[in-house]
């Protein structure tokens, strides 16, 4: 492509909430009409399109011509494109392969998503107008009607100087959106094909059994209805009603147990405890009703457009750093993994939601809302003479490490494992930390394996251990996880080595500018007010503005400016071992499912999700196996050599864990 590349941007309206229904159901209600687009081409001065304009000739010469078009977020301006104004204002079609997206450019790099943040991190002067951002949320929303003016919405009419702030705002954005793509790279073209290969997968969706989800929402209700008569009946009125948080606090301290508040981790702790029975029933009442069942069937009904079918709900490298997958709308990566009795009898399980009947679905299959949380994810089907077929990678962050690392008797126990000549791998850590046989592991010893694994890779201490033990049901003194924990260090010599090679070359790179230092398959080079960080693959990891400081243990650390991974806040973050080992291991796995889902794509399997370490896709009846999926997902790349793969899946109408 030749000649300057276009930077536009969209206002829209809509009767729809854009945040519950996503780009995809938004563009597609008949009520979204674009309120201006504001594009520039090269470094010419942004430009104003408004509803009654003819379609701009220099934007349409540009187009014809196979120019790049360029905008923040750019899988809604997709949306809004075709689906408003192809059809509605007859525009030329915009083609897929010449839309670039800004912000995913930023995410490659490490920066932020949001505009705004990402413009503040780059020190541009050309910054979003905050102001301009409270109108724009006025002017694309409903208004509630009043007495003195019964107008449903806002228009140029009623509100001119909104309107052109509004239109003052979008040309903003479009100068903060170019001076920010100006420093950014590229995707690579591997990068830009997985992108493409994202918003296709996004396009198809996955369909949704809205008479279910309907059934369940019934059972749902009179479930809460239930437990907020026994809350207040266990609790002689002080709290009324589940939602009523504060006042069952005050009332679980009140009765000598002492707790921070009621959020789903403490219950957690609190339940580990011997508490009173009236506080225990109060408690797994307020656990029952906390379940995320009701918000999840809320938002797949929200984001469900044309055929049921959720579209965008992944998000091309939403994960900071590591470019790994995040959710979006009904969030499919966070869905309970549920009860284990009633995922014994799922089919019996879905049967019985769908009567739409409480009592029953209790006879039938247990507690109503641990049933209906079991079965969010079977809310997901195959559309009509159509299957889903699954392939989920064994422990991948596990098998990652021990590669990276060049922990031989793990790859060799992971080896044995597959060939099913040897054991699960957490038994294994379990024997090789504690000195046991393996052959000796129980069952509730096999969850402190798990764990171990889990807390311990990333350097995992005292805080880590007791975090995922907490997940877990498991309660060990301080001292007891202290002990656990340095018995794993003991036992991977070797990922500990990892830890610290991988910082003392990351430090080195930005102490030495310039110049590249490796650790076994890592090479690190501080460039341009960035840490680089080559993958095997390679594949960069970026650190933006990276500098040498104390630590909290004062030892000479590097610093960089980030995303937090919790408040998602742009901040400046410490580095260490763990963290680089962390991100390392989690951008190999995205680097290894990104791999396969081109083959899976390439070989007539459409993907219709990516859920953590595993593929969806959608088939006709009768249409390849379980068995190829599989051998696609797990054969390796070239960079990988060595590296024992193993997935494993399901063939079925409703998707399952």
């Amino acid at each position: 492509m030749s000649g300057p590349v276009v930077h536009c941007d969209f206002e829209t309206y809509s009767e729809v909430d854009l945040r519950a229904a996503g780009a995809y159901a938004y563009a597609e209600h008949a009520s979204t009409e674009i309120l201006c687009m504001a594009w520039a081409i090269g470094d010419q001065a942004p430009q104003l399109w408004l509803p009654g304009d003819p379609f701009p000739p220099a934007l349409a010469e540009r187009i014809a011509a196979g120019g790049h078009v360029v905008a923040w977020n750019a899988p809604f301006e997709r949306q809004i494109w075709a689906k408003v104004a192809v059809p509605r204002l007859g525009w030329p079609p915009l083609p897929d392969d010449q839309l670039y997206c800004a912000a995913a450019m930023a995410a490659n790099m490490g920066l932020p998503r949001d505009l705004a943040t990402a413009a503040r991190a780059l020190g541009l002067p050309a910054q979003k107008d905050a102001a301009g951002h409270r109108i724009m949320l006025k002017l694309s929303k409903p208004r509630r009607p009043s007495k003195n003016n019964p107008a449903t919405r806002w228009t140029p009419e009623s509100a001119p100087e909104d309107f052109r702030a509004l239109y003052a705002y979008c040309l903003q954005d479009v100068e903060t959106e170019r001076g920010v793509h100006r420093k950014l790279y590229a995707l690579s073209d591997r990068e830009r094909e997985i992108f493409l290969l994202d918003q296709r997968i996004n396009d198809r969706g996955v369909k949704i059994d809205r008479p279910l989800i309907a059934a369940a929402q019934r059972v749902v209700d009179d479930t809460l209805k239930t437990l907020d008569g026994n809350l207040a009946r266990v609790t002689a009125g002080a709290a009324a009603a589940a939602t009523q948080t504060a006042r069952l606090a005050d009332w679980v301290n009140g009765r000598g147990v002492m707790c921070s508040g009621v959020s789903a981790a403490e219950i957690r702790r609190m339940l580990l405890l011997d508490l009173p029975t009236d506080v225990r029933a109060a408690l797994e009442c307020r656990q029952l009703a906390g379940k995320s069942s009701t918000a999840k069937l809320e938002a797949m009904l929200a984001a469900a457009g044309s055929g049921d079918r959720i579209r965008g709900s992944l998000l091309y490298y939403g994960a900071a750093r590591t470019g790994r997958w995040s959710g979006r709308l009904h969030q499919p990566q966070n869905y309970p993994r549920g009860d284990e009795g009633v995922l014994a009898v799922l089919d019996a399980a879905v049967d019985a939601i769908a009567t739409g009947m409480a009592g029953f679905v209790e006879a039938m299959v247990g507690n109503p809302m641990e049933a209906v949380s079991t079965c969010l994810r079977p809310m997901m089907v195959a559309a009509d003479g159509h299957d889903l077929i699954a392939v989920d990678f064994a422990n991948i962050e596990g098998r990652v490490l021990a590669w990276l690392a060049g922990e031989t008797w793990k790859l060799d126990a992971f080896r044995a494992y597959d060939a099913g000549t040897g054991p699960d791998l957490y038994k294994v850590a379990y024997s090789r930390s504690l000195g046991v046989p393996v052959d000796t592991v129980t069952k509730p010893q096999r969850q402190v394996g798990k764990v171990i694994e889990l807390a311990c890779g990333y350097q995992g201490w005292v805080g880590a251990f007791q975090t995922f033990a907490a997940l877990y049901g498991i309660s060990v003194a301080d001292d007891e996880a202290a002990r656990l924990a340095g018995a794993w260090r003991e036992a991977h010599p070797k990922v500990v080595a990892t830890w610290r090679g991988l910082n003392q070359a990351a430090v080195r790179a930005v102490l030495q500018p310039g110049t590249a230092h490796s650790f076994g398959r890592i090479a690190y080079v501080a460039s341009g007010g960035w840490l680089w960080c080559r993958l095997p693959s390679g594949r960069v990891l970026a650190y933006c503005n990276p500098s040498i400081q104390p630590n909290s243990r004062g030892e000479s650390a590097v610093w960089f400016w980030g995303v937090d991974s919790v408040t998602k806040q742009w901040v400046e973050i410490s580095g260490y071992g763990g963290l680089w080992t962390e991100n390392i291991v989690q951008a190999i796995s995205r680097d290894l499912l990104a791999e396969a889902m081109l083959r899976c794509e390439a070989a007539g399997y459409p993907l219709v999700l990516t859920v953590h370490d595993e593929l969806v896709a959608e088939v006709p009846h009768g249409f390849g196996s379980v068995a190829e999926m599989e051998s696609l997902a797990a054969e390796l790349p070239a960079w990988a050599e060595g590296l024992p793969v193993a997935a494993a899946g399901w063939r079925g109408r409703r998707y399952q864990k």
